[in-house]
């Protein structure tokens, strides 16, 4: 009889304990995110206080995947560099990956064998952001391939670039 109370106290007891801890795990969810938390771009500033610590990107517009997209109509704009028009150009940001995709034109009259470029990517106000390098090979007269330019860092943001020849 002792033996039987004995257990079953213990499973009182065990019970008690798996209930405590959910409970504990429930209300832990269900905590407001702490003052001037930065969600989604926008700041939930709940002491009124000056939201100066939010990073606006102008030229960003998130997609439903997290994924940035550029929006900058100068970034858009087609770039030429020695017989070559870099144009439909696509600046994406994903998982800390920052990617430029677009269409080269050879415009000249003879086949691009090799052309290695630098791609520098600046901010509004000139500043360069990041250096990308890519290649060309093998694009005959009057020809499209396509470029692809990545760098693990976040320039979504990135207002325009310019192209070199390496």
């Amino acid at each position: 009889m002792e033996n039987i109370k004995s257990k079953g106290a213990i499973i009182v007891c065990a019970i008690a304990i798996v209930l405590i801890v959910v409970l504990l795990v429930i209300q832990g969810g269900n905590k407001e995110p702490a003052n001037n938390q930065v969600n989604n771009g926008v700041a939930n500033n709940t002491a009124n206080e000056p939201a100066n610590n939010v990073v606006t990107e102008e030229f960003v517009q998130e997609q439903a995947d997290g994924s940035k997209v550029n929006t900058s109509e100068q970034l858009k704009k087609t770039k030429t560099v020695d017989g070559l028009e870099i144009s439909n150009i696509r600046l994406v940001e994903n998982g800390g990956l920052s990617e430029i995709v677009a269409e080269a034109k050879n415009t000249t009259n003879s086949t691009i064998d090799e052309f290695n470029m630098i791609i520098t990517a600046v901010d509004k106000d000139g500043n360069e952001l990041a250096t990308l390098e890519t290649s060309v090979y093998s694009v005959g007269a009057g020809k499209t391939t396509t470029i692809h330019a990545a760098i693990t860092d976040d320039i979504a943001n990135a207002y325009d670039f310019t192209v070199t020849k390496k």
